[in-house]
């Protein structure tokens, strides 16, 4: 009994395997028809993870699966004499037995007795071929992705796959390939290529250039646009025939490549990483004239705080890498207020013009931060980019971004710790100084204390404090008008007073 060599031995992951066998003679001649053995055919999978189930011969996919293989089996002039069909729905590899088993007591049989012939094979299933992105564009005027986890495989799924790029010419970033076919053996071949095709399928060598390296046992891609365009990076990854892998396995995925210059940027303001939501609220953010955001952004001052400007495509999409192009910042009205911590500078270098840090000064007042793009840096200047650059900003004039900072005191909240009579009349205040008036306050135990609704003519200078019991709360104040919100903390402690008269 040998198996057909018609279907792969291994499949993606909520796919079917299909496996036949056919039976031999002593002298090596296949059965011309022996289907009527498929009944007494016994098909087990031993695996550790419990890789496969099994799936009725009845079921109407699997039936007409093997219609079809039959088919393919005729013009080979090998028929299946027993098949089965099996579900993956778990990586990792198992092992298919066939055991056909027949009680031969009949004159009509050249012997008695059991007929038993047995056979196993190697199957395997394997997760779809998937790319994610493997560089950080934070700094560098993308967005940002928590690239440790995903390496380690923490955050892989099919929300975080990649399947499309936005670069600016110029810039690059890498790529590594998660899922498909994992090496068979050292005896069949295990293969793993790249292709890059321009908007018309057509091999392109100065679109889009792709370079290989090892990272720790594993392929990185490094895409970089060397030309504006669309493009398409065509990866293959799987087995070719070999030893007890009978057919080529290979999973193809196509990743678009889209090299562009923004049509627009956004500045963040005060934020540890340029995530999509917090770029998503820069880049819908209402503006007046000069690009200037119309409602200022409220931090506090005495500290340093991170700006950071991210290029747009013009459907909206999120560039993973703007930094070839260059940016120019201004603070306007900004005179003691604030200064940058570093002279960053274009010329000096490139990686790091879009992000920024500025400290702000202990004076409360109205601060304007400007960045505008200004091109390529001067190493790129006589580079053929440098001239699509140039028509590229005849078309559509200088990007620019501006917002404003209303720079206020820290949020305090005076006494950190309230001793209070408990009596339900009883009432005590929180004096608060700086921040804004938007403030959200709550208690951590309402048992022991609440706070009194104000007076609609009371100033956000206070809060009213009313014991319910004995005991210690912890009072929050947040701020939420600041970006961002600061929280400031107040003990209350409700006691009994006893007079000795």
């Amino acid at each position: 009994m040998v198996v057909l060599p018609i279907y792969p031995v291994e499949v993606a992951v909520g796919t079917e395997l299909k496996a036949a066998v056919s039976l031999k003679t002593s002298d090596g001649n296949y059965f011309y028809q022996c289907d009527a053995f498929n009944s007494f055919m016994k098909w087990n999978v031993f695996s550790e993870s419990e890789t496969f189930r099994a799936l009725s011969t009845t079921e109407k996919i699997c039936e007409a699966d093997m219609l079809h293989l039959t088919e393919i089996s005729k013009q080979s002039y090998v028929q299946p004499c027993a098949w089965t069909c099996l579900f993956a729905y778990g990586t990792g590899r198992a092992v298919l037995h066939a055991t056909l088993s027949i009680d031969l007591h009949s004159p009509f049989h050249f012997m008695d007795g059991p007929l038993i012939l047995k056979t196993a094979f190697p199957i395997a299933a394997y997760s779809p071929l998937v790319a994610y992105q493997a560089g950080n564009g934070n700094r560098f005027g993308g967005y940002w992705i928590d690239v440790p986890e995903i390496n380690n495989g923490i955050k892989h799924s099919y929300s975080t796959a990649l399947d499309e790029l936005y670069l600016a010419p110029g810039s690059a970033m890498d790529v590594h390939l998660c899922g498909g076919p994992e090496r068979w053996d050292l005896q069949v071949e295990y293969v793993e290529t790249v292709e890059v095709t321009g908007e018309q399928d057509l091999p392109v060598t100065d679109g889009v250039q792709v370079q290989q390296t090892l990272c720790n046992g594993r392929r990185l891609y490094t895409a970089l646009c060397l030309s504006v365009g669309q493009f398409k990076l065509l990866f293959s990854r799987g087995n070719l025939v070999g030893v007890n892998h009978p057919v080529a396995t290979i999973a193809n995925l196509e990743l678009s490549v889209m090299c562009s210059f923004p049509s627009s940027i956004a500045l963040v303001a005060n934020e540890p990483a340029n995530t999509l939501d917090v770029i998503e609220i820069a880049a819908n953010a209402d503006r007046g004239p000069g690009q200037v955001r119309s409602s200022p952004i409220t931090v506090a001052y005495g500290c340093t705080i991170r700006i950071a400007a991210v290029g747009l495509h013009i459907t909206k999409k999120v560039f993973a890498n703007s930094s070839s192009l260059c940016l120019s910042w201004e603070l306007i009205g900004c005179k003691d207020l604030a200064y940058w911590r570093d002279n960053e500078s274009c010329k000096r270098s490139m990686n790091n013009n879009w992000e920024r840090f500025l400290v702000l000064n202990k004076i409360s007042g109205l601060c304007t931060v400007r960045a505008s793009v200004i091109g390529f840096p001067k190493t790129m200047v006589s580079h053929p980019l440098g001239k699509e650059y140039l028509r590229f900003e005849s078309a559509t004039g200088i990007l620019t971004d501006a917002l404003q900072l209303q720079l206020v005191s820290s949020l305090r909240v005076l006494p950190e710790f309230l001793l209070i009579v408990f009596d339900p009349e009883a009432k005590a205040n929180l004096s608060i100084s700086g921040g804004t008036c938007f403030l959200d306050a709550v208690t951590n135990d309402t048992h022991v204390a609440h706070i009194a609704q104000p007076s609609e003519n009371t100033n956000c200078s206070h809060l009213i404090v009313s014991p319910n019991g004995l005991g210690t709360a912890l009072m929050t104040i947040r701020d939420i008008g600041l970006s961002p919100p600061v929280v400031a903390f107040s003990l209350v402690s409700p006691m009994i007073v006893i007079l000795n008269l």
